[in-house]
């Protein structure tokens, strides 16, 4: 069977969509402020815009990159948005929460979730690193990102450096 989805919004170029389930995905427009979330509607048997989630972006520029990723055991979405990456928990009423936004330099931003959803992967063009952030603690996560902000500045050069720092989740 082929679903045909007719919305203003799908027409807008570069976007992200991503499967949640079977019956439902997300739809991230062009740096738009908000992605949608379409559901299967069990009588009519088509797709329909019913959530409208907000996101940060912080660009008028957006590069797909880094596509949307779902991990299902963290009920964790990966959202890349403009300058932003936007880690959005679905919690058990299906409610979309946005529990963290890392911001950038720009919007060239490589990156993957870890399988189990413990790590995030990410590169960026201007500081030309590869940084791994793991699942931690909220206070675990702050030092390590003050930590990061001193190293970097020690090590501003163009070469690919590596470092790992904590996201809270």
């Amino acid at each position: 069977m082929i679903y045909n989805i007719q919305d203003p919004y799908i027409q807008i170029t570069q976007h992200t969509i991503c499967f949640i389930n079977d019956n439902l995905f997300t739809f991230q427009p062009f740096s738009n402020d908000y992605m949608y979330v379409y559901q299967i509607n069990s009588s009519s048997k088509q797709y329909s815009k019913t959530k409208q989630i907000n996101v940060k972006s912080y660009s008028y520029g957006c590069m797909n990159l880094f596509p949307q990723q779902y991990i299902k055991q963290k009920c964790l979405l990966a959202n890349k948005n403009g300058n932003n990456v936007n880690l959005v928990r679905i919690n058990q009423n299906g409610e979309f929460i946005t529990q963290q936004s890392i911001q950038f330099e720009n919007y060239f931003i490589f990156g993957q979730v870890s399988e189990n959803g413990k790590q995030l992967m990410t590169w960026e063009f201007n500081s030309r690193k590869i940084l791994i952030r793991k699942m931690s603690n909220y206070e675990q996560w702050i030092i390590k990102q003050i930590i990061n902000i001193f190293t970097s500045i020690k090590l501003k050069n163009y070469r690919y450096d590596v470092y790992i720092s904590k996201y809270n989740m």
